[in-house]
Parts: C-alpha cells; structure tokens; sequence
C-alpha cells in the first residue's frame, strides 16, 4: 500500500540555505572609497622595491644590495615571505643588519655620527641589535622622530608586517631628507609604464587577480581599523598572500606559480571558514548594534559600508576558482606548470567546499534550535519551507523540514509558547518515488510513499 503527497511550494518559513561556493549577492550602495580602484603606489611590495630603488642611490649602499649580501644573510633571520625574491624580504634582511640602517642615518651627514668603531659585522646577531638601537636613539635625538613615528628592535626582528610598516616609513623619510638636501638623485622608475600592460587575455585575468587582491587587503586593514583591532581577520595572512601574488604577476607569463601559490595557501585559507559561516549573524549584529556603531562613523560608516566590508571575505574565497578557471583557460597546456595550476584550482575549490559545508552544519544547528522553540513534542538536520500539502483530495498549509534521514510536517497552531506542531514523519527510506507535476514556473511534487 501507497500513500500519495501533493505538495506546491508556497514561500519559505525559516528559509533556504544558501551555497556559499555558488553565492550571488546584491549589493546596496556602497561609498565611493570603497570603489576606489587600486594602485600599486599603495601595496607594501611596490612601496619596498621603491625603497630598494632609492637606497641604490646612496653611497656605500651597494654592498647591502649585492646578490651575495642576500645570500650570505638569507638564512640569518626567518623568513618574511613565501617568495624568497620578493622586494619586501631584501629590504627586512637588509635593515635587520642595524649597519645598513646606521650608514643609511649617516649619510645625512648629522651634526653627531652614530658611531661604528665597536661594532662588528653584519652577521652578529647582538652586534645587529646594538646597531639598530644607536639608530633608533640617533633618530630621536637628532631627527626628533617620535616614538609613535619609530619603530622598536622587537618590530624590526619579529616575524609581522604590521610592524614592518613602520620601518619602511622611518627608512623613506630619511631617503626624503637626503633627496631635499641634495645627497642623492634618484631617478624615476618606468617599471609600471605601458610596456607592463596587459598584452592579452591571460595578462588580464592576471591583472584583475592582482587588482582586487589589492582593493581586498585594503578593505579588510579598514575593516580592522574601523573594528579599533577588535578583529585581526586574517590581516597578517592577507598581506603576505599579496606580496606572493605581487611577485608572481611580476614574473614572465610562463615562470608564473599561480598553482603553487594557491596549494600553499590551502591550510591558511582556512580563516575563511569561521567567518564565512558566521557572517549572516554578524550582519544581524550589525544591524541590530547600528546605534552603538554610529560613533565610529568616521571611519566605517556603518549602515552601508560596514556590510560591504563584512561581504568582502565571501565574495573573496568565491572568486578565487573562477579567476584560476580563466587562468587555466587561457594558459597553453604545453607551459610548465600548467598541471600546477590545475592542481591549485582544485585546491582552492576544496576551501570553497569545506566553508560552505562549515555554514551549512552552523545554519542547521541553529534552524534545529528554532525548531525546538517552535515545534510542540519536539522529540527529534536541513532544508526548510512551506507548501501546500493535499492528501485524500484535503489541501491545507504546512511546513515541510527535511532532514537527512527523515521529513518532518508540521502544522501552524496559536499558542503562546509554541506556534508549530509535528503532524507526521516520514523516514527517506519509505519514500518510493517523487515526481515533479510543476507547470507554468510553479513547482510541485507528488510523493509516493509506504503506508
């Protein structure tokens, strides 16, 4: 025996779970500063290889700069970067030495010279130190740099761009007091100029991978500033992803690693997964706090721009495999590292599956807590709606959950605490068959199941 169920969907109660690898957003107005195109003038690897640049101007500078000073150094500190050639690394190297950071300050030629008669060579860790702390003091003294201004030892050794930052402006300041004073000339770089443009298709996929890393990292440092720090969201991670990207789409279209960048980054882009999971509560939380958050308007205001930051991780790890699609389209089979490439979109999808998977298991769980608040005799996770159910030619309005394993009908009823109450189950594995009766765009099934 047979039991036959028509149900027409009708809109939905708790609502549909969205796919977070298939996710279309629509998106309110957002502020002009956040449609900002970006420029490389403000990427932390532009700003380092202008840095390097300019320090080949100064006299005596050319030792520090030297391949074999690099070499020789190289495994002296840790490693700032997965791109061991990248400008940021060479510039950390060299000013981790102290020397290079005194002679730097000496060129100024100041009314008292950091003296160098004790110190040794550059490969002497204490000896570093002792250089970089006569800096730090020689500034203060003779420059009037603030402490706000200056950078610690701790922030020159440590393993953390955010401290960094400050060491690159301390050392480009100094590089514009020698320029204003006439000590060095430096030469405008045509490194960016049209020869560097796009020339075909795979260039620009390679440009907009690079362009929008860019614009992503500068909004979520203005998320986290705006957050007064309360939230680091992968900050760290996120420059140092950038800085590889910025030296891949440097290289020659056939040297580039995209595949392997992507593979090494599979672990870190697991940051992905708790924020992804948890954004709709912290839209809520945005919306409900509104009030509270007004006072920070002058950094992030939050009724619109606040939620165009908070979407900006989802739409980032969903773009990642169609930016690496296009690649992979428009890369000759025969190029070296075009299995690589393959080999990293793959990686990169498995990210995009184990964060919609980390959403769908917290969106069940809370849809399961509703339930329990909702449904009377609740003794029992989830796709939810609402339908028109007819069974023995009787039609009425009820409220379909389907779990894994089983489906849940329930029925609306006034009652103070609970407004829903289970009017039957049926196990999956009864159900013999479901056809699809939906015509003219509505949707419609009849179920057959044991009875």
């Amino acid at each position: 025996m047979t039991t036959t169920l028509q149900m027409k969907r009708r809109t939905p109660s708790l609502g549909s779970l969205p796919n977070v690898a298939g996710m279309s957003i629509v998106e309110g107005p957002t502020p002009s500063n956040l449609n900002k195109p970006p420029t490389s003038a403000s990427s932390l690897y532009h700003t380092c290889r202008s840095v390097l640049d300019r320090l080949a101007c100064v006299p005596g500078f050319e030792y520090y700069l030297e391949t074999e000073f690099q070499l020789q150094n190289s495994n002296s500190s840790e490693s700032t970067s997965s791109t061991p050639s990248d400008p940021l690394t060479k510039l950390w190297q060299i000013c981790r030495q102290g020397l290079s950071l005194c002679l730097l300050f000496n060129t100024l030629r100041p009314d008292k010279l950091i003296k160098l008669d004790d110190i040794s060579g550059p490969n002497n860790g204490q000896s570093a130190k002792k250089a970089v702390y006569r800096f730090i003091v020689a500034c203060k003294e003779e420059l009037r740099t603030s402490d706000d201004e200056l950078f610690t030892i701790t922030e020159l050794n440590q393993n953390d761009t955010n401290g960094f930052v400050k060491v690159v402006k301390t050392v480009s300041t100094i590089l514009d007091r020698l320029e204003e004073k006439g000590i060095i000339t430096v030469r405008s770089s045509n490194r960016n100029s049209d020869p560097n443009a796009p020339k075909n298709t795979r260039d620009k996929v390679v440009m907009e991978l690079l362009e929008t890393e860019r614009k992503y990292v500068a909004d979520m440092e203005r998320l986290q500033v705006g957050m007064l720090g309360r939230w680091n969201g992968g900050r760290e991670e996120g420059r140092r992803f950038l800085i590889s990207v910025e030296a891949n789409a440097d290289a020659p279209s056939q040297e580039q690693r995209w595949g392997q960048l992507f593979q090494s980054q599979e672990e870190a882009f697991t940051v992905y997964e708790p924020f992804c999971a948890n954004y709709n509560q912290a839209q809520d939380l945005a919306i409900q706090e509104n009030l509270q958050l007004q006072k920070l308007a002058s950094m992030i205001e939050p009724s619109y721009e606040l939620p165009s930051l908070l979407i900006k991780p989802v739409q980032r790890i969903c773009k990642y495999p169609l930016l690496l699609g296009e690649l992979i389209k428009s890369t000759d089979k025969e190029w070296k590292y075009y299995d690589e490439l393959v080999a990293g979109r793959e990686a990169v999808q498995r990210v995009t599956m184990r964060v919609n998977e980390v959403q769908r298991k917290l969106e069940n769980a809370q849809a399961v807590e509703e339930l329990k608040r909702r449904v009377e005799d609740w003794k029992v996770g989830l796709i939810v709606d609402k339908f028109l159910m007819s069974s023995n030619d009787a039609e009425r309005e009820l409220h379909v959950f389907l779990f894994e394993r089983i489906l849940l009908i329930c029925k609306e009823i006034k009652d103070a605490n609970r407004n829903l109450q289970l009017k039957g189950k049926i196990f999956i594995t009864s159900i013999i068959q479901v056809m699809n009766n939906g015509r003219n765009g509505k949707q419609a099934w009849t179920c057959f199941i044991y009875g």
